[in-house]
């Protein structure tokens, strides 16, 4: 295979090398790179399949820094020099390992005398294994030997970026209103029909839409011209397209009046976080964004062409204005007797609607403990209302730096002026795994010590007997259960742990850890969190100086798991809307003027500290803790973790945690990392969804009468049974370590690890000699409530109209049981006076008198 240059023709395959300098005339050809496939140079509308094509292109370019120059700007790199690596891969067929790509970089920097040396080498090298590059740049496992290769959706791309080097001399806007016709006359669908053509015909006359969505790849393959400068002149490409659009229009539905259409460009190559955008290098540029809803304001309407009317002379003006400046541009002067008295006329101006939204940083992409960066979006005309907080979305559109207050404030703010945008819901079960990292899955999942593995490797640093216990209660909190159809009705599948203990044994060092294994997770504290708390609100924000909607955690994690420190310090307005957000998914919002339901199906694990400091065995959950009894009834697994007082328990856990040092500081570590036990949760939620067996509901069936048979009796009456949201919640426990063993059906082994988990929190929340349900959740037993409700029922019934003395209801119990004295009869007096229950008339005499409130 031979190329021809003005010096000469080289020889690929006989090894010889070109006479270049960086900068000067060259021909990128490697003499060390033996190409096996046949040369060929695709069709517009053919995919790129050997490097063969890529050297044929690049020959034509005299300058090879125009080559970098030109797949940077296509690529979301940080440095110019992470190019190497691409065109490392650019140039060969085959998937190279990372020394092969190394030294291929090697000899591209000899052969052309690029000004790179080792350190730059290697420090390309890292994009291949980055994160964001996954979308470009393919890792394949095989035999423990890991190789990389172009996308062939990417390699094709930046060919076709590369074939438009093109001429010197840029096309006029003539010459890009012929290529945008035959754009829209080339492109077809699979059936062989013009496919934007007839998409418009659909949209206007059956659909009475005003709007023509063009796929960015089918502009690069067909008028790669259109696509380069789509991204760099966005407006009037932009522009250029749809006059396009007219005159096909026009030649196929010819007496049928053009409607206003807008056309919307999606799917670019290149897509961005808020954080990884350079407002310098893309100001005025198109651009895509990722990211997560975190605020969207009311649709509001803006002057679009303001009218201006000089009052001394009647004259009228008419000024374009911009989108979201917080000012009107008015002409100093009329322009036709110079007076400078001047005035709006609000009824004669253009008005169009438009909506302000606030995307932030995808949560399931952040470090732990690393701040969202956010860029705010604006909505105009059928895009307004396209997405909900907590929606994740792709928004293509124009980014421009605007003026907070006038033209001579030198502050400015970017803004995203949003073209098309596509609302979705991406679940972990959408989460997508290689081959290799299924095939690990399997294999590791057939090990005897499997499962104990993967829980000793959730935060192996905190160990012990009621931390393991905590861990895998974690476990199967992310792996979730099965959804549960009762009669019809769909429950939850969520399973919400809280941990609540002593500070210091590492409960928001185990949150820290959670997060870096669970997929989609959101952290969050109590005292740090936004103005929407961890559901949502309705806030004025003064960035934008209005009111908008703001997700809180639970809706930003919807589809994931919301981590929620210091929970015991949760506001007001949050205590009372979480409820139904972990119950049922959903917050609703209603303030303001503004009434919206917003989802918010995340699994909780939250920790809390005791309200005096340090877990007490002698007091109920309800007083050391001061949440609602209905929102603790919400969580299936409350563990209590208490500091270790034992000094054989403590050298115990002191032997477990540092006598591995012993001798062994080179030992490999037995722990699965993080990002195996994720891509397990992942694989498990999406491959297996058991059904609750029969013999797993007569087990459970059987603990839950023995449980009623523990519980005790008052004045004859059985004590209330378990409810049947914690019943649930052993259902749920059951389907979730099934999927933990990757059983389709669970098995009388899965009730009983639900049941082993759900008496360990019982018993250490419930002493057995006071064993009662309610006092788990309400924090009195159920011989105290009974207690209260008969003192209730007394004042009301001994009331006269002047109100009824303590110690004639004290009396009047203590005949009819001898279960209570009179001091507890007392005490009960003055809980249901701090309650709000009873009224203190005061003393009359020595005696205490009392009324019922109404």
């Amino acid at each position: 295979m031979k190329f021809n240059s003005k010096k000469g023709e080289t020889d690929v395959m006989n090894g010889g090398i070109p006479p270049t300098e960086y900068g000067a005339n060259f021909h990128p050809v490697h003499h060390k790179l033996v190409i096996e496939n046949e040369d060929r140079r695709s069709s517009p509308n053919q995919k790129v399949q050997n490097g063969a094509e890529f050297l044929e292109i690049v020959q034509e370019y005299e300058d090879f820094k125009r080559v970098i120059d030109k797949l940077y700007s296509g690529l979301p790199l940080k440095k110019k020099y992470e190019v190497l690596p691409i065109i490392a891969l650019l140039l060969t067929d085959q998937p190279l390992t990372k020394e092969e790509v190394k030294s291929r970089i090697s000899d591209l920097i000899i052969d052309f005398q690029l000004p790179y040396h080792e350190g730059t080498i290697r420090n390309s090298l890292s994009i291949l294994s980055r994160k964001e590059m996954s979308n470009f740049i393919r890792e394949i496992n095989e035999l423990g030997i890991k190789r990389y290769e172009l996308i062939p959706k990417v390699k094709n791309y930046l060919i076709r970026l590369l074939m438009n080097k093109s001429n010197e001399q840029q096309p006029s806007d003539g010459n890009l209103l012929t290529l945008a016709e035959e754009f829209f006359k080339r492109v077809v669908n699979e059936d062989g029909h013009k496919g934007y053509v007839e998409q418009l015909k659909e949209n206007i006359v059956i659909k009475g839409k005003k709007e023509l969505i063009i796929d960015y790849e089918d502009l690069v393959s067909y008028a790669p011209e259109l696509a380069e400068k789509l991204i760099d002149t966005p407006e009037n490409i932009l522009s250029v397209l749809k006059e396009g659009l007219k005159v096909v229009f026009d030649e196929e539905l010819p007496g049928v009046k053009f409607p206003d259409v807008e056309v919307r460009v999606r799917n670019l190559i290149k897509t961005l976080k808020p954080a990884e955008i350079d407002f310098k290098k893309f100001n005025e540029k198109f651009i895509q964004v990722k990211g997560i809803v975190g605020m969207i304001s009311q649709p509001e309407p803006f002057i679009t062409k303001a009218k201006f009317v000089c009052r001394k002379c009647g004259y009228e003006m008419i000024v374009p204005q911009k989108y979201h400046y917080d000012y009107l541009l008015k002409p100093e002067e009329c322009l036709a007797c110079s007076s400078k008295d001047i005035m709006l006329d609000k009824a004669e101006s253009d008005y169009e609607n438009f909506q302000i939204l606030r995307v932030q940083d995808p949560p399931d992409e952040l470090k732990p403990g690393e701040s969202p960066k956010f860029l705010e979006v604006i909505l105009t005309g059928d895009l307004i209302d396209s997405t909900t907080p907590g929606d994740q979305i792709l928004v293509t559109g124009v980014l421009k730096m605007i003026q907070h207050k006038n033209e001579r404030d030198q502050k400015q703010k970017p803004v995203l002026i949003a073209n098309y945008i596509e609302s979705f819901r991406k679940n972990i079960e959408e989460i997508e795994l290689s081959k290799e990292d299924v095939e690990r899955i399997v294999k590791e999942a057939k090990r005897e010590d499997f499962v104990e593995r993967l829980i000793d490797s959730i935060a192996p640093e905190l160990v012990g007997e009621q931390m393991r216990m905590v861990k895998k209660g974690i476990l199967l909190s992310l792996l979730g259960s099965s959804p549960l159809r009762i009669k019809g009705k769909v429950k939850r599948s969520n399973i919400h742990i809280l941990i609540i203990g002593d500070p210091g044994l590492g409960k928001s060092e185990l949150l820290n850890r959670i997060a870096e294994i669970a997929p989609r997770a959101v952290v969050a504290s109590a005292e740090g969190v936004s103005k929407a708390g961890f559901t949502a609100a309705v806030v004025y924000d003064e960035l934008a100086r209005r009111w908008v909607v703001e997700a809180g955690v639970m809706v930003l994690a919807d589809g994931g798991y919301a981590l929620l420190d210091e929970l015991e310090k949760m506001n007001d307005e949050d205590r009372s809307a979480i409820h139904r957000a972990m119950e049922q998914g959903v917050v609703e919002i209603h303030k303001a003027g503004v009434n919206a339901t917003l989802r918010a199906n995340a699994t909780v694990i939250a920790v809390a500290n005791p309200q005096y400091g340090v877990w007490n065995f002698n007091k109920p959950l309800i007083e050391q803790i001061p949440l609602p009894p209905t929102l603790l009834d919400r969580f299936d697994l409350i563990f209590p973790l208490i500091t270790i007082t034992e000094v054989k328990e403590r050298e115990k856990l002191l032997k477990e945690i540092y006598g591995s040092m012993i001798g062994q500081n080179n030992q490999e570590s037995n722990y699965y990392d993080a990002e195996f036990i994720r891509k397990f949760i992942v694989y498990a939620r999406k491959t297996v969804n058991p059904v609750l067996s029969e013999e797993t509901f007569k087990k459970l069936l059987e603990y839950d009468k023995t449980l009623f048979k523990r519980l005790k009796k008052v004045g004859g009456s059985l004590k209330l049974p378990i409810s049947f949201r914690q019943f649930e919640s052993l259902i749920r426990l059951s389907l979730a370590h099934a999927r933990l063993n990757l059983r389709e059906k669970t098995t009388e082994e899965d009730a009983k690890a639900a049941i082993e988990l759900y008496e360990w929190c019982f018993r250490r929340l419930v002493p057995e000699e006071e064993l009662d349900v309610l006092v788990i959740t309400h924090g009195k037993s159920t011989e105290m409530l009974a207690l209260e409700n008969k003192v209730m029922e007394l004042v009301k019934l001994l009331d006269t109209g002047e109100g009824v003395r303590e110690d004639e209801v004290v009396e009047e119990i203590v005949r009819e049981t001898s279960e209570f004295s009179k001091r507890e009869i007392k005490d009960v007096f003055d809980r249901l006076h701090s309650e709000g229950k009873l009224s203190f008339l005061g003393f009359r005499g020595s005696v205490r008198w009392w009324k019922a409130r109404e």
